[in-house]
């Protein structure tokens, strides 16, 4: 039996002071959106849990490593757009749809156009120094891991920032080479904020549609044996 949990959350935005003309006007300013965001995180979470932060976590390498210490738990953060450590961030939104391959992304190639050899180690130091500070991380911003649902049941869930190509109007350009291959059991994911809670077989775990907090491991659980049931 375990003696801790597992949180899920994303797209806190911790210091983007644009985020708030984004569905969070109920906040006059980004110091009040980040301390109530500290404080729903640290309600929910015991010092123990694991936390899978599911991107876009902070405006900036320098706030994210501000914040960090505030939150409880032992985090995992899988990489999102707005994070500098991602292989493909841009310092903008860019539709290019001349980044059609993939192999063009990996994460170990400072050849891309877009991306200098001076980008590449940074985003290295970041890493180390993410890892240092005793936080999981997931760069490449997808991965798996399983999730008990009820009746006992262990289950593989795809985890990843971005959703699926077709479920986010957004999802152009590079966002859309990124993105991950369709799923063949459930995917969790953030980026979409309140555009949806669940679509198709994709769980959004954002805070905008989460109370403004991480969602409880018995509620994804719950949410992922719903989703599975339905297909059979």
């Amino acid at each position: 039996m375990r003696w801790w949990t597992s949180d899920w959350t994303s797209d806190t935005h911790f210091g983007h002071g644009n985020v708030l003309g984004f569905g969070r006007g109920r906040w006059a300013t980004i110091e009040d959106h980040d301390r109530d965001l500290v404080d729903n995180w640290n309600d929910l979470v015991d010092r123990d849990d694991e936390v899978w932060h599911l991107g876009d976590a902070a405006w900036g390498f320098d706030r994210l490593v501000e914040v960090l210490p505030l939150l409880k738990g032992r985090i995992t953060l899988v990489a999102g757009n707005h994070d500098t450590w991602w292989p493909h961030y841009r310092r903008g939104f860019f539709a290019d749809e001349t980044l059609n391959s993939r192999r063009e992304l990996l994460a170990d190639d400072p050849r891309h156009p877009a991306r200098t050899a001076s980008d590449w180690w940074r985003r290295r130091r970041e890493v180390a120094r993410l890892r240092s500070m005793g936080v999981t991380v997931v760069p490449s911003g997808e991965t798996r891991t399983t999730i008990e649902v009820p009746g006992g049941r262990t289950v593989p869930v795809d985890v990843s920032h971005l959703p699926e190509v077709g479920s986010d109007p957004y999802l152009v350009g590079h966002l859309a080479v990124a993105a991950p291959e369709p799923t063949s059991t459930v995917r969790i994911c953030g980026h979409v904020h309140g555009l949806w809670a669940q679509h198709g077989r994709t769980i959004n775990v954002g805070v905008d549609v989460s109370d403004w907090a991480p969602v409880s491991e018995d509620e994804l659980a719950r949410r992922v044996r719903g989703l599975l049931d339905a297909r059979a």
